[in-house]
């Protein structure tokens, strides 16, 4: 009976295509082997071995060369998943062409910017890299530092003048070996990254940021929503459920019905 391993959307296929995708690993230009982009593919959580998003086979197939290594094609996964988070790259945003909000998700957005990022800033080197990214039209207060340890990919996104967050990303779990021959079946477990990077490195950023910026209130959260909103709220609630919600912060604690 043939083993079985997951593929890029977490599921099972077997051994042998999962020894196709382990390729080849000497220098040459990416192939992304016959992967189509789009096809109501919009996320990288939702990529597989035959569809992905424009935006990731953008990107990718633009790799080559020395910059084809694991950490690096792991930094372009932290790219693109900040590109579907609403961010825009500094470089992407030149002052006279400035929309007057980013801070959403946008197809044609995230595929300009996925072809105009200079591959040579994904590169991780020895040192710290840092990245720029803008949430708001008059804002680049957004850093995501990264840093390759050992095996491990560390990340940290912070908001200028706030706290950040970090995650420790393992790059054999998410790249195990790279296949030149079809670049984009060297990923494995991308709705875990996906899942593990948004909820615990991009969005409690962005959320503390837009907490925290009075030109934004309300922001478009439970905790940002009128008071007479969150009354209604609550008392649509089982009483457990509205104890559970009114634990949640401090603005939320007087909702509490009795």
């Amino acid at each position: 009976m043939a083993s079985t391993v997951r593929d890029n959307s977490g599921q099972e296929t077997d051994s042998k295509t999962a020894a196709e995708a382990s390729g080849d690993t000497t220098a040459g230009p990416a192939d992304l082997g016959g992967c189509r982009g789009g096809c109501g593919v919009y996320l990288v959580e939702e990529a597989t071995l035959s569809t992905v998003p424009e935006h990731m086979r953008i990107l990718f197939e633009r790799f080559s060369g020395e910059y084809l290594t694991q950490e690096n094609l792991l930094v372009g996964l932290l790219y693109l998943l900040i590109l579907e988070c609403g961010f825009v790259h500094q470089s992407d945003l030149p002052e006279e062409s400035r929309d007057p909000f980013v801070g959403f998700y946008s197809c044609s957005g995230v595929r300009k910017a996925a072809s105009s990022i200079p591959i040579e800033s994904l590169r991780v080197s020895r040192s710290f890299q840092e990245h720029t990214f803008c949430l708001l039209s008059f804002s680049k207060d957004f850093t995501l530092v990264t840093y390759r340890l050992s095996d491990s990919l560390l990340a940290t996104f912070t908001p200028k003048s706030l706290s950040g967050f970090s995650i420790c990303l393992p790059i054999s779990r998410y790249i195990p070996l790279i296949n030149r021959k079809s670049i984009l079946r060297s990923f494995r477990n991308l709705p875990e990254l996906s899942l593990l990077t948004k909820n615990k490195l991009i969005l409690p950023a962005r959320d503390i940021f837009m907490q925290n910026i009075a030109t934004l209130a309300p922001y478009p959260s439970l905790s940002g929503m009128p008071e007479i909103v969150l009354e209604l709220i609550f008392r649509l609630l089982p009483k457990n459920s509205q104890k559970n919600l009114a634990e949640a912060c401090n603005r939320l604690r007087h909702f509490q019905i009795s």
